[in-house]
Parts: structure tokens; sequence; C-alpha cells
């Protein structure tokens, strides 16, 4: 009988990284053989009329590889195993294809790794994430970008990165950057639902959790690592960075740089001055392994200098540079207990100092900020705890002391807040329910401030919080499921919304604050469910998010005289949010695989008029045809007008913009080389992103040919 062997290498699907010792076994036989320590095989199997052999690894899902025809067998393959699914210390299921309808849709979450990370790549953690469902960008150019998450942003939307806060200013004004480079994370999640409740309290935002690993109990068996390099053409900009991994017995030492540089962005209409970055980002890190558990510790400094566009009414002509500067140790503690209910426990510490310069286009410092910034949680890992299959508690606890200079009259002030959480999930079989509950006490301590600013104005404020979301998913048949999400979300107001006076150069504004601001309150419902048949699924939301008091700075077209900055008011007002989305894909065969997604939201005030930067309805669409270790693509985003804009808002135009994109992997012996080739914008379409505040200036960025590199080792 004719045999063939088979050659090929086993990678995680998280990360590309060589999953060694693996099983590889021929099912027509009892022949068997195991992945070397970089993941490689060798296997003999009989190929006519056809083929069929598993792989098996602890951890991860067991994959079975069938092969119709013996002129159908590739004698160099690549295999991606699938982490098995698990809940984390948060409770996201993540890392994963999901294998099952309840996996689907009860963690409402979507995660970006591997090879379509490479593909989605861009400079900042929100040009990454914008073409996801339901997601859009907000920016003031380049690097100042933040995720919004069905027309919620600031602190609606929590960035984290392991599990940690990132502490920077992105969440209080359009003009500040997240202080976190998407270049050498593993994989990012994006979560919505009642496990949100673990992070924060708005129940009807989300979580972006970018993974590192940087604390881990998963070793490498050898040194390992990644390089790699990114280029466009927009704006000549480049990065080069790297990760090192370093297992030494029980211990694994992690080190990781960065550089990243941009001139200014060029359009179809002209070049967007004062566009430009530099970005360095260095950290190191040490785990250790004990027989019940792992610890280890962190420290990472980032820094970015980037500009900020000049050309609005009250900005300097040549815009405003600012400086960015964190330092970040995080500490973690994983412990499994012997107990059957309380399976481990996670204790994680951070502090950070972050600082924040703006100069103005004569070098004069228009404002500075200074923040301490201290967390810490203890989560709970549960099972079969009363009535529930599993789910987890915990506290957290934050302290933040933020100093403000230059020509910004907001006071120093010292913030506390701590939470109790509590989440858990039961499976009925046909039903799965999932339900959270949140408690958090904050509190803000102004301290007088000196110049021009009010004294009567500081008052000390605290705030006692509650939010809860149950959602309960009904699976029709194993083809068809349904279910509802119902939520209580709730705020603390920023130290910003409370006591802001003064300029605020870069953001084209004069802001004030409100001191009587009470916490933010709405309540969230949602349907949602899906079709699953072979090779077909289809998935719809809706939803519909009332606010009694929604926290916004506005417009008041009020002139600042002394500076001649539009006066923007912070305002508590009764809103409302409502949409739909839904997601299409179809494999039109074993190569060629058509996807869609559409996004909608409506937001308005109480009296019908429109809340101010919402998205307008987008729809994204791409072809991806893939054979072997390459991948061709078409992706194209259509955006229709928005019209319905707030008092002094400028309205935006429909459009359709088209992109190209292919991926190689190149494997060796000891090796893995991913390259991505993209083309956006390839028609070189004059359009406009609503939530961009320079939009009045400059349309959005013009044909940009980006590379992407990495080697695996």
């Amino acid at each position: 009988m004719q045999r063939d062997t088979i050659n090929g290498i086993i990678l995680d699907i998280t990360n590309d990284y060589p999953v060694p010792y693996a099983i590889v076994k021929a099912s027509a036989t009892d022949s068997y053989t195991t992945s070397d320590k970089n993941g490689h095989f060798s296997i003999v199997v009989f190929p006519s009329p056809g083929c069929e052999f598993e792989v098996y690894h602890i951890g991860y899902k067991p994959v079975k590889m069938h092969f119709a025809h013996s002129d159908s067998i590739r004698k160099n393959v690549i295999i991606h195993l699938t982490p098995a699914a698990f809940n984390t210390e948060t409770i996201i299921v993540s890392g994963q294809h999901k294998n099952s309808t309840h996996e689907d849709l009860h963690s409402f979450s979507e995660v970006l790794r591997g090879k379509e990370l490479e593909r989605m790549m861009g400079s900042t953690i929100a040009s990454t994430l914008k073409n996801e469902t339901g997601l859009s960008m907000r920016s003031m150019g380049p690097a100042p970008s933040r995720p919004v998450i069905r027309g919620l942003g600031g602190d609606r939307v929590v960035i984290k990165a392991d599990g940690f806060s990132t502490i920077d200013l992105s969440a209080t004004s359009a003009d500040h950057a997240v202080s976190l480079d998407p270049f050498t994370v593993d994989r990012i999640e994006v979560t919505r639902g009642p496990s949100v409740l673990i992070h924060s309290s708005s129940a009807t935002g989300g979580v972006v959790n970018a993974v590192r690993n940087e604390i881990t109990d998963n070793f490498p068996s050898s040194i390992s690592g990644l390089l790699g390099s990114y280029y466009e053409t927009v704006n000549n900009g480049a990065l080069g960075a790297g990760v090192l991994k370093i297992p030494y017995g029980n211990f694994l030492g992690r080190f990781e740089f960065g550089r990243r540089s941009s001139s200014d962005v060029s359009t179809r209409t002209g070049v967007l001055k004062n566009s430009g970055l530099g970005l360095s980002n260095l950290s190191g890190s040490l785990s250790y392994r004990f027989s019940n558990g792992y610890t280890g510790a962190a420290v990472r400094n980032f820094s970015l200098d980037y500009g900020v566009p000049g050309g609005f009414t009250g900005a300097h002509p040549n815009g405003v540079n600012i400086r960015m500067f964190k330092r970040e140790y995080t500490g973690l503690l994983h412990v499994d207990l012997p107990s059957h209910h309380f399976p481990s426990v996670t204790l994680r510490l951070s502090r950070n100092y972050f600082s924040q310069t703006e100069k103005e286009s004569n070098g004069l410092t228009g404002a500075e900020f200074g923040i301490f910034h201290y967390t810490g949680s203890l989560d709970l890992l549960m099972n079969h705890f009363s009535f529930f299959d599993n789910g987890s508690a915990g506290i957290s606890f934050e302290y933040r002391d933020f100093n403000i200079g230059g020509f910004v009259f907001t006071p120093h002030t010292v913030s506390r807040n701590a939470a109790l959480y509590f989440y858990q999930s039961k499976d009925f079989g046909k039903y799965f329910l999932e339900a959270s509950l949140r408690y958090t006490y904050g509190d803000f301590f102004p301290r007088k401030s000196t110049q021009s600013f009010n004294n009567r104005y500081i008052v000390n404020r605290n705030f006692n919080l509650y939010s809860f979301s149950v959602s309960l998913l009904r699976e029709l048949t194993n083809k068809v499921s349904l279910g509802v999400n119902l939520s209580r979300t709730t705020r603390l107001p920023s130290t910003e919304e409370l006591y802001s006076a003064g300029p605020h150069l870069a953001a084209y504004s004069y802001e004030t604050g409100n001191p009587a601001l009470t916490a933010e309150l709405g309540y969230g419902a949602e349907l949602f469910g899906i079709l699953k048949l072979s090779g077909f699924s289809f998935s719809l939301n809706l939803f519909y998010n009332p606010y009694d008091n929604f926290i916004i700075p506005r417009n008041s077209g009020r002139l600042n005289f002394a500076t001649l900055l539009p006066v923007y008011e912070t305002t508590g007002a009764k809103a409302l949010l409502t949409g739909i989305e839904s997601e299409i894909d179809l494999d039109i065969s074993e190569n060629i695989r058509i996807s869609s997604s559409f996004s909608y939201t409506r937001g308005e005030f109480s009296d019908g008029s429109p809340l101010p930067a919402i998205p307008p309805l987008r729809n994204i669409t791409s072809v991806n045809y893939s054979i072997n270790n390459f991948t061709l693509g078409w992706q194209s985003e259509f955006g229709t007008a928005q019209k319905r804009t707030d008092n002094f808002e400028q309205p935006t135009a429909g459009y359709g913009v088209h992109n190209v994109f292919t991926q190689y992997s190149l494997i060796s012996e000891y090796f893995i080389h991913n390259v991505s080739l993209n083309v956006e914008n390839i028609f070189n379409k004059e359009y406009r992103n609503h939530l961009s505040r320079i939009k009045v200036i400059l349309p959005e960025s013009g044909v940009n040919l980006k590379f992407i590199y990495r080697l695996y080792f």
C-alpha cells in the first residue's frame, strides 16, 4: 500500500508560537509521533482513498485533519491549535475559536489574535480595532485616538493591558493619547455584557484588554521571542520592536522593546501639519512558577511625543506639541487553592507615574499634568457556588493623585474608589444564564486652587453606585439561538468633569466642569440572536440604552474672550442610544470566505435633538482567499452621511473606501516568518471620519501602503 510522509509544524493560533511535544496520531493506524521543541513533526500516512490524523496537546482542543484524495495531500502543512476553553480570573473566554453557540453569544466578546491581528494592525489600539463590529475610532490626529463602542467613549470604555488599567488621560479629552502600543501584544480582547462589571461599573460600555502575558505560568521550552517591523507610506511611519523570553528552571524572564516614529500624514487634499509622533517602549518582567501557582513582577517605561494639528478658531497656527511619559510597576500572584468551590485566587497590584506636558507653538508650556496612580484587585474564582455553575467574586481599589499646572486652573485633586463585584453563570442545557453585580464607592478631595479660580467652586464629593447586568440565552435548535441582556449602568464623574476650569489649547476649547454633577445613570436592554449552518453564520443585535443622567461636555456656543476659545460645559442630561449590529460569514468554498458587518447607533437627548459625536451607519465587507500559507483579500468600508449633529458640530458626507491585503508565512526549522502587505484607501478617496476633531481641516489619510513583518523564533 502506498505511503506518504507529511511534514509540518504546529502553532498556537493566538500568537503563532510553536507548540512543542504535541501528539500527532494517524487515525487509520496505531502510528504516532510528537512535535519537537520547535513544533515540527513528520508522520507516515496512507493517503488512498483518504487519510486522517489527529493532533493532541494538554491545554489545547484536539484537531482532526482529513484529506479526501491522495492528490490533495500537502506534504508540508501548518496546524493551528486552539487553547481549550477556560474561564480566566476575569471570566473572559478569549484567545480561541468558539466551538459552541453558548460561547459564541454569552461571552459578548471579540478577539483579534495571530494573523488576523497582524493584518488589522495599526499604529494605535483604536486604529487596530476600528473595523470590528460596533467599534469606531475617535481621533484628533494619528496619535490621539481611542476606541468608541456603540457611540460610547471616554471612561465608558475601559482599556487594560494584561488585566491592569492603562493609566493616561485619553478618556478625558480628544487630544490625549492611549499609553499603549499594540505591536507586541499577543491578542486583543473586546468584551461586553455582564462580565464587564468585573472591571467597570459602566455595563453598557465595554472593556478592551491587550494581552501580552508579561507575568505568566506558560513557559516556552527554550529561548523564544519575536522580532518585527512596521512601515507605512502615508506618513513615513516606521517601527522596530522585539520580545525575548528566557526560561530558566521555574523562572521566566521577558524583555520587550519598541520604537516608532512618523512624520506628517498625507491626505488627498494636503498634508496634515504637526501630526507626527515619536514613541519609545521598554519593559522587563520576571515570572516564577511554584507547585500551586505562579507570581511575578514587571516594570515598563512608555514615552510618546506627538503633535496636535492647528487650524481651528483660537488654536495656534502650528498646533500644539504633547510629551507623555509613564512608568508602570505591576505585580501578580496566582494561587490554586485546595478547594473545589474556590479553585484559585489572583492578586494584582500596580503603581503608575504619568506626566504630560502640552507646549504651544512658541515653546511656552500651556498645560502640565502629573498623576500618581495606585490600583489593586483580588479575584476569587468560584465553581458550583450555590445555584450557579461557575463565576468569580472580587474587590478592587484605586487611588489617584492628579495635579495640573500651566494655564489650566483645575485644582490638584485626590480621588479614591473601592468596588465589590460578583459574577456568576448557570448552564441549564437549552438555557444559559449570566448575572453580575457591582458596588462602587468613590470620593474626590480637591485642594484649594490659586490664581483666578473661584475657591467657592471647590467642594468635596462622594458617591455610592451600584450596577447590575443579567443575560439569558435560549438555544432554540442546534442552529438557532436567541438571547436578552438587561442592565443598570452607573459611572463616577471624572475629576475633569467635576472641576475643570481653563483653556485646553490642544483640544481647541475652554473647559468648565460642574462640581454639582450626580453620578451617570442609565439602563440597557439588548436582544441578540445567531444562526449557524454549515459554512454560514448570521448574528443580529438590537440595543436600547436610555440614560437618566448622561454626563457630556457640550459646546455652549460662547467664546472665552481672553483666549477666543469655544467654551465647553460639562452637563448631565437625559439621553437615549439605540442601534443595531449584524455579522454575516459565508464560506464560498474551502478557500474563499465572505464576511460582512453592519453597525448603526442613533443617539439623542430627551428633546429629540442629536447627541454629538455619534458614528454613522457603517458596513465593512471583506473577501478572503486562503491556501496553504498564503492569504489574499479585499475589504470595502462604506459609511453613510451623518447629518444628525449637535449644535456647532459639522456634518459629514457618506463614503466608500477600499483596501487590498495579502499575507504569507514562511516556515523553517527554527523560524517562522509572517509578512503582511496592505494597500489602504487604494483609490485615494477623500473622506472624513465623523468622530475626528480635525475633519474641519482635512480629510482622512490618502492611499497608504503598509508593510508588517514578524519573525518568531
